[in-house]
């Protein structure tokens, strides 16, 4: 049996000098803002997708309870972060907790993975678009619905192709796509959200691939590789040598500007 993708991390570094973001915080909230912001920092890494959905009720009790602080302090603690940079303030307003630099000085740990990191560009597909991932509650009705209905969990799924089909927008080879898409592993809400992002961005590329006198990629081929995952590594994100990032890992541990 194949051993199972590991999406999350067991450690990441931790500076001894700290910069701007360590400094406010304690300054606000004292001990408490210090040991918010590297709480936060693991519950990101031993969550799936390294990010989190403030919208799930359940997380909001977890922060709460792990870093022993009340709601309403939680989240003006968050705010302070996405003002300051260190998570991502346009994701932060669509509910969603998500460093990029925490990714990116991470990035050694997925060299040899085949699980691709996830981007801002794919995530604001998830949380800003018409597909918000479902969460608590809402998760569970979604599994009795399928006990209840095996079919549903299949008209779901050709619900979905039709959307990718749309936003793919390469009208040729329809049956074999829809073959391909059946076979996709790990289909949810959430991944939906992630192949139609991706989906539409390679539309958007499609008749620069053509000028340049290339062929794009048909939809089977597109799923059947599971383009969308390559998103994560062309979205506009600087390549740094070793000694820069090196630069960079220690400026971010320490709370200083990037």
């Amino acid at each position: 049996m194949a051993r199972p993708t590991k999406t999350t991390l067991d450690y990441f570094p931790h500076q001894c000098t700290h910069g701007k973001t360590i400094a406010i915080l304690e300054s606000k909230w004292g001990n408490d803002g210090y040991a918010f912001w590297f709480k936060l920092l693991e519950i990101i890494g031993t969550t799936n997708g390294l990010h989190l959905n403030f919208r799930d009720e359940s997380l909001k009790e977890f922060l709460s309870a792990k870093t022993r602080l009340d709601g309403e302090t939680v989240v003006n603690i968050l705010d302070t972060l996405a003002k300051v940079g260190a998570i991502d303030a346009e994701l932060w307003d669509s509910d969603c907790i998500f460093s990029e630099n925490f990714i990116a000085n991470i990035a050694d740990a997925y060299r040899r993975r085949k699980e691709l990191l996830p981007s801002k560009t794919l995530l604001m597909g998830v949380y800003a678009g018409n597909n918000p991932p479902k969460c608590g509650k809402e998760k569970e009705k979604e599994k009795e619905k399928e006990k209840e209905n095996p079919c549903r969990s299949k008209d779901d799924r050709l619900e979905g192709f039709n959307q990718f089909w749309e936003a793919f927008k390469y009208k040729d080879g329809k049956k074999p796509a829809y073959e391909s898409w059946k076979k996709i592993t790990g289909y949810s809400s959430e991944l939906l959200a992630l192949i139609l992002a991706g989906a539409k961005k390679e539309a958007e590329r499609r008749p620069t691939i053509i000028a340049n006198g290339k062929t794009p990629k048909m939809a089977q081929g597109w799923i059947t590789d599971r383009r969308w995952e390559d998103e994560g590594l062309k979205d506009g994100r600087k390549q740094y040598t070793p000694a820069e990032q090196a630069e960079r890992d220690r400026k971010f541990w320490a709370g200083e500007d990037l």
